[in-house]
Protein backbone atom coordinates (compact mmCIF):
# COMPACT_ATOMS: atom_id res chain seq x y z
CA UNK A 1 0.00 0.00 0.00
CA UNK A 2 1.56 3.25 -1.13
CA UNK A 3 0.86 6.43 0.81
CA UNK A 4 1.64 9.67 -0.90
CA UNK A 5 2.70 12.92 0.67
CA UNK A 6 0.52 15.95 0.35
CA UNK A 7 1.57 19.54 -0.10
CA UNK A 8 -0.57 21.86 1.96
CA UNK A 9 -0.55 25.38 3.31
CA UNK A 10 -0.68 25.55 7.10
CA UNK A 11 -0.61 28.34 9.68
CA UNK A 12 2.64 29.16 11.42
CA UNK A 13 2.33 28.90 15.18
CA UNK A 14 1.79 32.48 16.33
CA UNK A 15 4.38 34.48 18.23
CA UNK A 16 3.50 37.42 20.49
CA UNK A 17 5.91 39.05 22.89
CA UNK A 18 5.88 42.27 24.86
CA UNK A 19 9.04 44.11 23.94
CA UNK A 20 8.87 46.49 26.88
CA UNK A 21 10.20 50.00 27.28
CA UNK A 22 13.80 48.76 27.50
CA UNK A 23 13.78 47.54 23.85
CA UNK A 24 14.78 50.31 21.43
CA UNK A 25 15.36 48.20 18.30
CA UNK A 26 14.08 44.99 16.76
CA UNK A 27 16.40 43.29 14.26
CA UNK A 28 14.81 40.71 11.92
CA UNK A 29 16.79 38.15 9.95
CA UNK A 30 14.28 36.43 7.68
CA UNK A 31 16.81 34.43 5.69
CA UNK A 32 15.34 33.60 2.30
CA UNK A 33 11.72 34.05 3.39
CA UNK A 34 9.71 37.05 2.18
CA UNK A 35 8.33 39.08 5.03
CA UNK A 36 6.17 42.15 5.43
CA UNK A 37 6.89 44.31 8.47
CA UNK A 38 4.77 46.96 10.12
CA UNK A 39 5.48 49.18 13.08
CA UNK A 40 3.10 50.73 15.55
CA UNK A 41 2.91 52.39 18.94
CA UNK A 42 2.42 49.09 20.81
CA UNK A 43 5.43 47.65 22.58
CA UNK A 44 4.67 44.20 21.22
CA UNK A 45 6.13 41.98 18.50
CA UNK A 46 3.76 39.61 16.67
CA UNK A 47 4.61 37.12 13.94
CA UNK A 48 2.04 35.10 12.06
CA UNK A 49 1.49 33.72 8.59
CA UNK A 50 1.40 30.53 6.56
CA UNK A 51 3.88 28.18 4.95
CA UNK A 52 3.76 25.23 2.60
CA UNK A 53 4.77 21.82 3.84
CA UNK A 54 4.72 18.29 2.53
CA UNK A 55 3.38 15.72 4.99
CA UNK A 56 1.79 12.32 4.84
CA UNK A 57 -2.01 12.34 4.57
CA UNK A 58 -2.42 11.47 8.25
CA UNK A 59 0.71 13.36 9.38
CA UNK A 60 0.84 16.22 11.83
CA UNK A 61 2.28 19.61 11.03
CA UNK A 62 6.05 19.79 11.51
CA UNK A 63 5.91 23.11 13.39
CA UNK A 64 4.26 22.97 16.80
CA UNK A 65 5.45 26.20 18.46
CA UNK A 66 7.15 29.47 17.49
CA UNK A 67 10.53 28.20 18.77
CA UNK A 68 10.42 25.59 15.99
CA UNK A 69 10.95 28.32 13.37
CA UNK A 70 12.26 31.35 15.32
CA UNK A 71 15.36 32.11 17.35
CA UNK A 72 14.75 35.03 19.73
CA UNK A 73 17.53 36.73 21.67
CA UNK A 74 17.64 39.90 23.77
CA UNK A 75 20.91 41.78 24.04
CA UNK A 76 20.87 45.14 25.78
CA UNK A 77 18.23 47.35 24.17
CA UNK A 78 17.90 45.15 21.06
CA UNK A 79 15.58 42.22 20.35
CA UNK A 80 16.99 39.91 17.65
CA UNK A 81 14.62 37.59 15.78
CA UNK A 82 15.97 35.10 13.25
CA UNK A 83 13.96 32.70 11.14
CA UNK A 84 15.28 29.15 11.13
CA UNK A 85 15.07 27.05 7.98
CA UNK A 86 11.64 25.49 7.76
CA UNK A 87 11.74 21.73 8.25
CA UNK A 88 11.60 19.35 5.35
CA UNK A 89 10.28 15.92 6.20
CA UNK A 90 12.00 13.27 4.16
CA UNK A 91 10.74 9.74 4.08
CA UNK A 92 11.05 6.78 1.75
CA UNK A 93 8.15 7.87 -0.45
CA UNK A 94 9.46 11.39 -1.11
CA UNK A 95 12.92 10.03 -1.93
CA UNK A 96 11.64 7.63 -4.63
CA UNK A 97 9.38 10.16 -6.37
Amino acid sequence: MRRSGLGKTVNLPGFNEKAGKDIERVVLDTGSYPLMTESGADEEVSIFGTYDERVMEDGDSLLKKAEDYLMIERNGDTLYISFKDLPKKMDFWTMVQ
